[in-house]
């Protein structure tokens, strides 16, 4: 025999495939176990298709649900912005009535202190002249 044709082993290899055949071992399927298998792989198809189905369909309900309570909220929010908005608009217009009446106050205080200016300045000059008069009469008597 030539060197071509010999196969070689080593030792090792030997010895493994001796000790663990059974990964060798061969399991040849008959047509009727092929078909169970695939009749139960079609079950299980089926099955995941209908629970697959299930699980979309509460997506759905679950994500109808969430937009419905998300536009109520936002329907609120819009109702307690509006009432907000209200509520300032009315605070506005009684700080301008506020401010009205001040400026009313403030006008009628400022005639009032002219008034009384004029009525002192009338007073000073009466208390003089009776001063005057006074002195006149006592000193030139």
């Amino acid at each position: 025999m030539s060197d071509e044709k010999k196969i070689a082993f080593t030792e090792s290899d030997v010895l493994n495939a001796l000790l663990h055949r059974h990964a060798y071992d061969q399991h040849f399927a008959t047509q009727e176990s092929v078909d169970n298998v695939k009749e139960r792989l079609t079950r299980f198809e089926d099955q995941m298709d209908k629970q697959f189905g299930h699980v979309h369909e509460n997506i759905n309900e679950f994500k109808a649900l969430t937009e419905k309570r998300f536009d109520a909220i936002d329907k609120r929010f819009e109702q307690v912005n509006d009432s907000v908005d209200k509520r300032f608009d009315l605070v506005d217009k009684r700080f301008e009535q506020v401010n009205e009446s001040i400026n009313e106050l403030k006008l009628s205080l400022e005639k009032r202190l002219d008034k009384i200016e004029s009525t002192n300045t009338k007073l000073l000059f009466l208390i003089i002249g009776l001063f005057f008069a006074g002195f006149s009469a006592l000193y030139f008597k």
